[in-house]
């Protein structure tokens, strides 16, 4: 039955907001979350730092007494420690979160654990992002959007690559996402009945416990979204009617009793002084200079949308301009030549020079919004908060990503306009151009990935992998691109999901894991584990520093500046070092025994890596 009638559109969007569309979307989540993340070995190095905190959590209250290092385990569950330097650039939400997961995977045994464990929480934390999304669209727009927009958000490489790793990204963009809906909620209900400074409401409530939890998750990322969003909405709307309804006196009381307690028994552990310094470090030192050399130009989190949106980034532009129209109304100045009869809202007959188009941006942007409040909603959480990461002098890529909810409802928006053919604008040079660029980023990913890892840095079989995903995947996206090309934009955006689908389940579930090249910490625990089976020898580490390797070696890894003196003073140890480390007169003596080398490509620094494992003493 065709979905373009009465009836078809109400099945549609009756299938859409129903149990069973909430069910395709965990398992969509499931197939491309899970493919590689039990067998992926620990990557460096964010995620190797973070997992073996939460290890050394764990440990801390399921080892015994005689069983446990002062060293490694006198954090407890305040203090996150990575070997004997404590972790409080993060809040400990993720190391909780990562140690309740290990805990309940080992029966509470840390000996049992591997690194998936960690993993887990951030594959949950993607899909309940995901399912957000779904009912915030339901409630925004139509369920067919909520539904397109989370399909969307559930396969962009920047989610699904974020997801594979024990990281606190997905819990931040899950609290963040569901901080928002509670907001929308929050907003709706306001417009249409009085509220009280004083009695929250269940969605107010909601609010302001994910509110607290994204602060304990990363800080004050999810507390800035919310600010701003709701800042900019009630400046636009002129209406402050929001800001009451979130009944800030008992709001802030239940944000104090969630976040409160582990900030003060930090303070009590480490001092107030060295606490207020890391806050800061991490705030403003983050904004005012580039850290650890994450630096960019403006733009940089602009340019990079489009590879780490894809395959949802096809119609975000012409999207996101509608969506501001919308959002404005009749605030907005009409382009010369718009038609006041003709209903359809994306008509733009002849285009207004640049000049006038600008002026009328701007007028518009600080002018009463008239329009719809689901768009102005959508664009208050991207705009100032984009704005603030792009003037911010750290950059890295994930900074974004609470952002790309919003990002994904406006551009489902668009393509449902799209697939009933009532978006206008969709032909000219710009669209054609912009789609153009979204297939070739799209064969970038869908044969750079599987090929350039499985040619580059696996065996024959892995080859063999690579290049057979890499080809369903392109053909399956030639498909996509013969659909835009006759117009067809719904149809082509379904095929490129099932090819970024594919190219997920070669890459990260076959290739990626078996890339021998890439995974040098693996090949030198093995060799480490062969000659010191009963763990009892000290080792040690002279030009290779990885966190993977500190997680591999359950924290017993000893980062050496020389490897003579290390030797002399380790003479049971295990030495792991460079060629050029070693000064051949000295160390190749009857006290140091090769027992074997490994070769790879470090991608941590970019380097290919020559390492040789050492056994000191007999």
């Amino acid at each position: 039955m065709s979905l373009t009638g009465p009836v078809g559109r109400w099945r549609a969007v009756r299938t859409a907001r129903s149990l069973p569309a909430g069910l395709v979307l965990i398992v969509l989540c499931a197939a491309v979350y899970l493919p590689g993340a039990f067998s992926m070995p620990p990557v460096d190095r964010d995620e190797s730092r973070f997992a073996q905190a939460s290890r050394q959590m764990f440990e801390s209250v399921a080892l015994a007494d005689d069983n446990q290092s002062p060293q490694l385990h006198d954090g407890g569950l305040i203090v996150p420690k990575v070997q004997s330097t404590p972790r409080l650039n993060k809040p400990p939400l993720i190391y909780w979160a990562q140690s309740a997961s290990a805990a309940i995977f080992t029966a509470g045994d840390p000996t049992r654990d591997a690194v998936w464990m960690y993993r887990i929480p951030s594959a949950l934390f993607a899909t309940i992002a995901v399912l957000a999304t779904w009912r915030l669209g339901c409630s925004m727009f139509d369920p067919r959007v909520g539904f397109t927009a989370a399909a969307l958000l559930a396969v962009c490489p920047m989610v699904v690559w974020d997801a594979h790793q024990a990281r606190a990204d997905q819990l931040l963009l899950a609290c963040t996402t569901v901080t928002m809906w509670a907001l929308w909620e929050t907003l709706s209900r306001a417009r249409s009945r009085p509220s009280s400074w004083l009695r929250p409401t269940l969605w107010s409530a909601l609010f302001w416990i994910a509110l607290a939890l994204g602060v304990l998750a990363k800080g004050p990322i999810t507390p800035m979204i919310a600010a701003l969003a709701l800042l900019a909405f009630c400046l636009k709307s002129r209406d402050w009617r929001p800001i009451r309804a979130l009944t800030p006196a008992p709001g802030l009381l239940i944000f104090a009793a969630i976040t409160l307690p582990w900030v003060i028994a930090v303070i009590d552990r480490v001092g107030f002084d060295e606490y207020r310094a890391i806050v800061f470090g991490e705030t403003v030192g983050r904004s005012g200079s580039a850290m650890e050399g994450h630096a960019g130009p403006p733009g940089f989190h602009l340019f990079l949308l489009v590879p780490l949106f894809w395959p949802g980034c096809l119609l975000t532009a012409i999207s996101f301009v509608r969506a501001c129209r919308r959002a404005q109304g009749h605030a907005l100045p009409r382009p010369a030549g718009f038609n006041e009869n003709d209903n359809d809202d994306d008509a733009i007959h002849v285009p207004a020079p640049i000049t006038v188009r600008t002026k009328a941006f701007f007028r518009g942007l600080f002018a009463r919004a008239h329009g719809r409040h689901a768009e102005l909603f959508c664009l208050c959480w991207i705009i100032p908060s984009w704005i603030a990461f792009e003037l911010i002098a750290t950059k890295l890529p994930h900074y974004t990503l609470p952002l790309y909810p919003p990002i994904a409802l406006l551009t489902a928006r668009g393509l449902l306009q799209a697939a009933a053919r009532a978006l206008k604008g969709v032909d000219d040079g710009a669209a054609l151009l912009g789609h153009r660029i979204w297939v070739g980023v799209g064969f970038l990913i869908c044969a750079g990935l599987p090929l350039g890892i499985g040619i580059t840095f696996g065996p024959w079989a892995i080859k063999g992998v690579a290049i057979v995903t890499a080809c369903f995947a392109c053909w399956t996206l030639w498909r996509a691109w013969r659909r835009v090309t006759m117009n067809q934009l719904g149809g082509a955006q379904t095929l490129s999901l099932i090819a970024i689908v594919i190219t997920y389940a070669g890459t990260l579930g076959v290739v990626l894991p078996h890339a021998d090249g890439l995974w040098i910490s693996p090949k030198l625990n093995n060799l480490i584990r062969a000659h010191n089976p009963d763990n009892d020898r000290p080792i040690g580490a002279v030009g290779y520093h990885e966190d993977s390797l500190v997680f591999l070696t359950r924290g017993t890894l000893d980062k050496a500046d020389d490897a003579l003196s290390w030797a002399r003073e380790n003479p049971r140890g295990i030495l792991i070092a460079r060629p050029e480390d070693i000064d051949n007169a000295d160390m190749r003596g009857p006290s140091l025994t090769e027992l074997g080398r490994v070769r790879g490509y470090n991608y941590s620094n970019g380097r290919l890596t020559d390492l040789i494992v050492f056994r000191v003493g007999p």
